[in-house]
């Protein structure tokens, strides 16, 4: 009578026993599942992270972005970056000069062309002598980056401030990108090809007030 009581004992223990062992093989698959979706996502973020000396020679932490992001913003970044140096003047020399090199060095010889064209007309000198102080506002920058060479249009105000009067005049213009090898005066890796203004149009012209009136 006793053994047929132990019979079922011994079933009932081999049921819990087998419970027991499918129920940590599961435990440990999803362990080692969620272990190797964690090494996974590991390994994908440091393939964006990249590591470069510094001038003192420490080790910095970089992030790699991926190039159909980056470059756009890249590109319309160097658009509106020549186009502050080339037009930012006051009336410094030395300032004049810095401004104008930084932007002849970001683009094709195009950019020469149109400093030269207002350097003959003594444009820069002018505003010198006439403590003029010129600045440009960025509207928008427009970038097709679906063709190579790249093309850009820029759409901006140009803010002409003499000692009496103020003229705002629209500054649109165009041309085409292409790809550098990057520089520490290049940092982008692009140039600028082609430029060309489109709109230099006066919108309007007024009587600043100047002091004691």
């Amino acid at each position: 009578m006793n053994e047929f009581k132990v019979l079922p004992n011994l079933e009932a223990n081999y049921k819990k026993m087998r419970f027991y062992t499918l129920a940590f093989i599961v435990f440990c698959i999803i362990v080692t599942g969620l272990a190797l979706v964690y090494s996974y996502m590991q390994v994908q973020e440091g393939k964006r992270n990249i590591y470069v000396l510094d001038k003192s020679g420490s080790m910095m932490l970089a992030i790699k972005q991926d190039a159909k992001i980056s470059r756009p913003i890249e590109a319309r970044e160097h658009v509106r970056r020549f186009h502050d140096l080339l037009l930012t003047l006051t009336p410094d020399d030395k300032a004049i000069n810095d401004n104008l090199n930084s932007a002849i060095a970001m683009a094709d010889n195009s950019a020469y062309v149109y400093y030269s064209d207002l350097a003959e007309k003594n444009y820069y000198q002018r505003i010198v002598n006439n403590d003029v102080v010129q600045t440009v506002l960025c509207d928008s920058i427009q970038v097709n980056m679906d063709t190579y060479p790249y093309s850009w249009r820029f759409y901006g105000k140009q803010r002409i401030t003499r000692a009496s009067v103020l003229v705002v005049r629209n500054f649109v213009s165009e041309g085409g990108l292409v790809d550098v090898v990057r520089s520490d005066n290049n940092p982008s890796g692009f140039m600028l090809t082609n430029f060309k203004v489109l709109d230099n149009s006066e919108i309007k012209s007024e009587t600043r007030r100047t002091f004691g009136r």
